[in-house]
């Protein structure tokens, strides 16, 4: 359903979204049964990108594929100097800025919200999201995003393994 880049990272990889947030755990672009699997759009999320919390998710390989590098935002100097997520969809290419990484403790709920009662409600999730990953470290956050009910947001989480059953959520909000 489209494309998906990191600059200076290895992430440069198709994007596909199933039925359930399962299959694609464990196979591939094709649909072969592959232990890397492939980078998914949550199921719940409008295949357009035009949701307000668009959710990827993708594993973070040992071996650098995948959303491996995606870890490198755990260090301060790579956030502030890679900040921009390229995507495309049905020929639209859009940008997404970073605005926060941080790690997701078990039974957190933070980055995975797709669906909104209205705008308003969208905001103050965004923007407690980004209050609670200010909390917890490794996180990195820019002191001057404010999310704004007109806004969309695009969340990148793979595994991460400073706790049992965490991740690690990368958002980034839609320049272009």
């Amino acid at each position: 359903i489209g494309w998906i880049r990191v600059p200076d990272t290895n992430i440069d990889y198709p994007i596909v979204q199933g039925e359930d947030n399962d299959f694609y755990l464990n196979h591939d672009f094709y649909g072969k049964e592959n232990i890397a699997g492939t980078i998914y759009l949550d199921f719940e999320s409008q295949g357009d990108f035009v949701g307000r919390n668009n959710v990827l998710y993708g594993h973070n390989m040992k071996n650098g594929t995948m959303f491996h590098d995606l870890m490198n935002y755990k260090q301060k100097s790579f956030f502030d100097e890679h900040r921009i997520i390229d995507l495309l969809w049905d020929g639209v290419e859009t940008q997404w800025e970073i605005f926060v990484a941080y790690i997701i403790k078990p039974n957190t709920i933070y980055h995975i919200s797709t669906a909104f009662t209205d705008d308003q409600h969208f905001a103050d999730v965004m923007n407690q999201t980004i209050e609670y990953a200010k909390t917890v470290k490794p996180s990195n956050a820019d002191p001057d995003v404010t999310i704004k009910p007109s806004d969309q947001v695009l969340t990148l989480s793979p595994c991460t393994y400073e706790y049992d059953d965490s991740f690690f959520a990368v958002m980034a909000r839609r320049i272009k």
